[in-house]
């Protein structure tokens, strides 16, 4: 059986400068308020910042930063998990040393043991996976294997986890599950 894979929708050119009420919550998620004051930022702090301003009304979820080299370049790379009203988001940075030094990719899923693009329940838990580009019989397009790159693992309930890897073709993350 091949797995069913669909291209992320590209980046909303939103107000990258706006400050929501929930950026306070999405700093406090990166780190504690005196670690951030009085020494050096976590890995991906700013990034995270700089990605979750263009996507205003999204709750950014405590613990929901994941940082590693998503395409392969070597460089890190960063990923937010959130939660909108009728599902979550995953927004992904990756660092580039063209088109500005980085591309944004987002990606919306619902939630519903009914819906293949859907988690099965809250809480959602987002971690990092070996990449793996021919996962079952097909291989998935645009995926380059790398042994720098992973994939991110979207997991809610007791359903497949959702798999996103970086789709080197259209520039922005995909995603498959079994």
């Amino acid at each position: 059986m091949s797995p069913i894979h669909m291209p992320a929708a590209p980046a909303q050119a939103g107000r990258r400068t706006h400050r929501a009420r929930w950026l306070p919550g999405l700093l406090a998620a990166l780190c504690s308020a005196a670690a951030c004051a009085t020494g050096p930022q976590p890995p991906g702090a700013e990034a995270a910042r700089q990605l979750a301003a263009g996507l205003p009304g999204v709750q950014w979820q405590r613990g929901g930063l994941v940082v590693a080299d998503f395409n392969g370049d070597g460089r890190p790379d960063v990923a937010l998990l959130g939660r909108v009203s009728d599902g979550v988001v995953v927004a992904v940075r990756v660092a580039s040393p063209h088109r500005g030094g980085h591309r944004d990719s987002h990606l919306r899923f619902g939630i519903g043991a009914d819906r293949h693009d859907a988690i099965c329940a809250l809480p959602a838990r987002l971690t990092t996976d070996p990449l793996r580009c021919r996962p079952v019989d097909a291989p998935l397009p645009g995926c380059r294997p790398s042994p720098r790159a992973r994939a991110l693992a979207l997991r809610g309930g007791e359903c497949d986890a959702i798999h996103l890897y970086w789709n080197h073709q259209t520039g922005t993350m995909a995603w498959w599950r079994p």
